[in-house]
């Protein structure tokens, strides 16, 4: 039954789409649920048929997708990781690739009856990544600096290389040509063509942004428009160039000093997911079910070869003398998927070569099925292997508080006691009284300065409230947070009471998170302190609550986990810390963790002789309601059972 096209143009998109909405919700790999999406459009409902939704146009918008994958790759990298990984990452896209091309051709001949050609070519294709695997990977494993630079720019880097291999090779089969010489400079020609066209566009585009030729709300688009462009260029000059020139475009731009880029970058990240929804779905909707069982078994064997004896010489060879532990080579050994510029080129030369040449019918099930096999081992043992191998960072634990109040820096100290790490973010200074007794880590330079994205980084920041009295500073925090934080991650607190829960600033034109209730403000705290409210900070003991009328701010579980007070957020455990502000006369009934005595006898297990807090609670205040308990889903910042349902108070 044929598929009406709008019918199967949607399908591509809410599968692809929703399989990578389900993969974060269930912390897979997200690849591996595209494939599953694409399978079931193709083969086994029929709603997606590429050859016919798409025609003959159907490969080069799969070459262009990949295009612009790589130029969005490319502006994630920076130069100054070359310092460490440079070596290692030369070695693996040249003498690498070279190791992986000719074990995977002489395993191809022994497990597959195909020529000794189209195995040279199955070899070539296989010696990529893939960024659109290996990144997601690196986000969830979380490893440690030089091993992950080395991952990111091999992933990134190999992909026009492993292609531009293929592409050669390709070519002197179909032509019958043999000679080494030719094939090296065949490779060198299309290298140097790609780089070249992509400087060039570097320099067009970083231009045109200097100057200001470029109307803010067209850069996006212009950006866009030279990664096409230089990839049209290229690709007219010499085959396969075009993916060199995306790439190398995206290392310029994001490297220079005279524009800034970072709200291009932003966007190709958000860009990013749809291409690569699309790309894996249909590529998947290609696969016949009859042609994968025919090749399943020696296909797996063949993957092992890659993954247990081809990556593991890559790795030695490559990382010979950079003085990296053998732990961190052995988690770069583990990760080595294949991806997106695999299954579009095997695909591509498998129609082109047809049944003209003994195997090459071989080629797309072949590799897909060694996707699969590598995503799901690579998928599965990243965030173990980093972990046991101990090459994994810490998860982001900590907390920054942009902006210096008495009431910040008290709880900063508390948080730091209850052993979170603590980032004072002070842009306007520090309260000169409080100057000599602070005791977290200050930062005093620029917001907007790479120092400040990378003090975050390097302190294990994974929560960040923004509490200044200047809108644009507050603006400027949470865009440049943006950059290394999740969205949901970052909490602004509004200068004055407003209502509504997302607003930053009076106009609202940057959105960010409210913390402590949803009618929380900066003057509303510091009224609340002027009316005899103390900062407080204990653990709740059992049958005990969160009294009523206070401003929950942060609460601590038994695992150390912080978390950033939010309406919604469930009941506090027993034995979770709770940091905030108490009501004048409700605060002498709290056993603070500092001083362990409770001046109304209640002892932290609630004994006889407890004190039910919230009796004593006061109504000076206007409460907001109550939340019910929900998760949001954030990779960075684990769910605890934390957090208060009770109500915040609404001074104003």
């Amino acid at each position: 039954m044929e598929t009406d096209p709008a019918v199967g143009l949607a399908a591509i998109v809410v599968l692809g789409v929703g399989a990578q909405w389900l993969a974060a919700r269930l912390r897979l790999p997200s690849i591996l649920v595209l494939l599953l999406a694409g399978v079931t459009a193709g083969p086994v409902t029929g709603l997606v048929e590429p050859d016919d939704l798409f025609g003959e146009l159907l490969f080069p918008l799969v070459s262009l997708a990949v295009g612009i994958l790589l130029f969005e790759g490319g502006l994630s990298l920076r130069l100054r990781d070359i310092d460490v990984a440079g070596v290692a990452v030369g070695r693996m896209v040249t003498i690498g690739v070279a190791i992986t091309w000719g074990i995977g051709a002489v395993a191809a001949m022994q497990l597959f009856d195909m020529s000794t050609g189209v195995a040279l070519l199955l070899g070539a294709i296989l010696t990529v990544s893939g960024p659109t695997v290996v990144i997601p990977l690196l986000r969830q494993s979380r490893p440690r600096e030089p091993v992950g630079s080395i991952l990111r720019w091999e992933g990134i880097v190999i992909d026009p290389i492993g292609a531009a291999l293929a592409v050669v090779v390709f070519h002197a089969l179909v032509e019958h040509e043999t000679d080494i010489g030719e094939t090296a400079v065949s490779l060198g020609t299309t290298a140097f063509v790609g780089t070249g066209v992509g400087l060039l566009a570097a320099v067009l585009l970083i231009a045109g942004l200097r100057t200001f030729r470029i109307p803010d709300h067209l850069q996006n688009p212009v950006a866009l428009l030279f990664a096409v462009g230089a990839f049209a260029l290229a690709n007219g000059m010499a085959e396969e160039a075009g993916l060199f020139a995306t790439t190398v475009l995206g290392i310029a731009v994001a490297n220079q000093r005279y524009a800034p880029v970072s709200h291009i970058a932003e966007f190709q990240e958000e860009l990013g997911p749809l291409i690569l929804a699309g790309l894996f779905v249909v590529l998947a909707a290609r696969v016949e079910f009859d042609a994968l069982s025919e090749v399943a078994v020696p296909s797996i064997l063949f993957a092992l070869v890659l993954v247990f004896v081809a990556r593991p010489i890559v790795v030695a060879v490559s990382t010979w003398g950079t003085g990296l532990s053998i732990r961190e080579r052995a988690f770069l050994v583990a990760i080595a998927p294949r991806g997106t510029v695999a299954a579009s080129v095997a695909s591509l030369f498998a129609l082109d070569l047809g049944s003209d040449y003994e195997g090459a019918d071989l080629l797309a099930p072949v590799v897909f099925c060694v996707i699969v096999a590598t995503v799901v081992w690579s998928g599965l043992s990243a965030v173990p292997l980093a972990q046991w191998l101990g090459v994994a960072r810490e998860r982001a634990n900590g907390v920054a508080l942009v902006g210096a109040h008495p009431w910040s820096l008290k709880a900063a100290h508390a948080l730091s006691d209850a052993g979170v790490r603590v980032l004072l973010v002070a842009p306007e200074g520090l309260p000169d009284e409080h100057e000599a007794d602070v005791r977290v880590d200050v930062f005093h330079g620029k917001i907007g300065s790479e120092e400040f994205l990378d003090r975050v980084t390097e302190d294990g920041i994974g929560q960040a409230v923004i509490c200044t009295r200047s809108p644009e500073l507050n603006t400027l925090a949470l865009t440049k947070l943006n950059e290394v934080l999740k969205r949901q991650n970052i909490f602004h607190l509004p200068p004055e009471a407003e209502w509504g829960i997302h607003g930053v600033g009076a106009d609202h034109a940057v959105w960010g998170r409210r913390p402590f209730g949803e009618v929380a403000s900066l003057g509303g705290i510091e009224k609340f302190l002027a009316e005899g409210a103390q900062f407080r900070s204990w653990t709740i003991g059992e049958d005990e609550e969160v009294p009523y009328g206070m401003i929950v701010m942060f609460t601590v579980d038994t695992r150390g986990r912080a978390r950033v007070h939010k309406e919604e957020a469930p009941e506090p455990a027993t034995g979770t810390r709770v940091i905030g502000l108490v009501p004048a006369d409700v605060s002498d009934q709290i056993v603070d963790d500092e001083t362990g005595t409770d001046d109304a006898g209640a002892d932290q297990g609630g004994g006889d002789e407890a004190v039910d807090l919230t009796d004593r609670a006061q109504t000076t205040v206007p409460a907001t309601g109550e939340g019910s308990g929900s998760d949001d889903g954030d990779d960075d910042v684990e769910t605890a059972a934390n957090g208060s349902s009770s109500p915040s108070p609404a001074p104003s």
